[in-house]
């Protein structure tokens, strides 16, 4: 019994956390790893993972949550796999429906979706607490009977224990192939690269690069049309070198020559107030680039910056605290190089994905354990 099959509808066939880091690291442990996805693209075998698509792919929304169990159940029951690991929301269904055929059922709870929901702008607002409520229940009926959940920050996993004591946290921190040597460059340059939302609090970033001189704001990553206008009109703008979607390899080259990476999200309910989530890549993305970090003042964040001495945090409203932020650390880039030095020390040490491979590889393992216990 070690035959596994990942499952996705949503996600792309490479994407990170399933396939590089899941899929790969129980391939190389010796599982015999299938990779069920949704593409239409021909099946391959890559890094020992076996990928194949169903005959399935709707081009909206609605209709892939509405069509995705019938065709993701046939897939999977034809893989024929002794544990199924589901990633997406809509798949509950199916994690009940392969847990009633006798297989073992991991489902990967990305986010937080009964409070992501409310923030679902193509959800119309009168439906949200709706539509909330409604996954709760299905969320809730099917955590209690599959064999275990994982999700990616402490309060996810604290409130899932209620429903399944083998709730487990594996969060997303960077693997450790990572490498990015950095280059001197002679301005002050600040990196982010991601998704440019509001959220992001890229106005108020910007909006305070007007006191600090001589430094350049690289930003990259995709944008909507309203908000990258509302962005370029202000003063600030002027700072701004902004490249669009970069590829995984670009991004690398842009940490590469930058001095710190910021990352600021407002205390909304997905990020748990003031709490914070480890759901945000983007801080451990820059300690293993060994660069300075600028992050919100969440309790998460603060503990983890401070305790590795490889940033600061501030309040993300305040324009004069990130200013001061910006100004210090371009006026003492030696003490931003140790920074930087001191998180990639961190991110080696503790912040990376061999500490929560090993998490996954005990998951499996005690998982195929107790069946076999069963079997005989």
């Amino acid at each position: 019994m070690n035959r596994v099959c990942h499952v996705t509808s949503v996600h792309p066939r490479y994407d990170v956390r399933i396939f590089l880091k899941e899929c790969v690291s129980l391939a190389k442990a010796g599982y015999e790893v299938t990779l069920l996805c949704a593409d239409n693209l021909p099946a391959e075998i890559r890094d020992g993972v076996t990928i194949k698509s169903v005959d399935y792919f709707p081009s909206g929304r609605i209709k892939r949550i509405l069509g995705a169990k019938k065709a993701m159940l046939k897939g999977a029951l034809e893989i024929d796999a002794d544990i199924y690991h589901l990633h997406d929301p809509e798949l509950l269904p199916v994690a009940l429906s392969l847990k009633n055929r006798g297989k073992i059922v991991i489902f990967d709870s990305h986010e937080d979706y009964p409070l992501n929901i409310f923030h679902k702008e193509w959800i119309p607002k009168l439906l949200r607490n709706f539509i909330s409520w409604l996954y709760s229940i299905i969320e809730n009926r099917t955590f209690k009977k599959v064999d275990a959940v994982i999700s990616v920050t402490p309060q996810m996993t604290e409130r899932i224990r209620n429903l399944n004591k083998n709730s487990i946290l594996i969060t997303n921190y960077p693997l450790l192939s990572y490498n990015f040597p950095k280059t001197s460059t002679p301005k002050f340059n600040v990196c982010f690269a991601g998704v440019i939302a509001e959220n992001r609090l890229h106005h108020n970033i910007i909006k305070a690069l007007d006191t600090v001189p001589n430094l350049n704001y690289l930003l990259a990553g995709w944008s909507n049309e309203k908000y990258l206008n509302r962005l370029k009109k202000l003063s600030g703008w002027s700072k701004v070198k902004y490249f669009g979607p970069l590829s995984f390899n670009e991004v690398n080259e842009l940490y590469k020559i930058s001095a710190v990476g910021i990352v600021l999200e407002d205390y909304s309910s997905l990020n748990y107030g003031n709490q914070g989530s480890l759901g945000v890549t983007k801080l451990f993305e820059y300690m293993g680039a060994g660069i300075a970090v600028i992050c919100t003042d969440f309790d998460l964040h603060k503990e983890i910056v401070e305790k590795n001495q490889c940033g600061l945090c501030v309040k993300p409203y305040d324009i004069d605290a990130i200013s001061d932020a910006l100004n210090f650390l371009s006026k003492h880039p030696d003490k931003a190089n140790e920074m930087g030095e001191k998180g990639r020390e961190a991110y080696l040490r503790e912040y990376n994905w061999n500490t929560q491979e090993q998490k996954l590889l005990k998951l499996y393992s005690e998982l195929f354990k107790f069946q076999e216990v069963i079997m005989q």
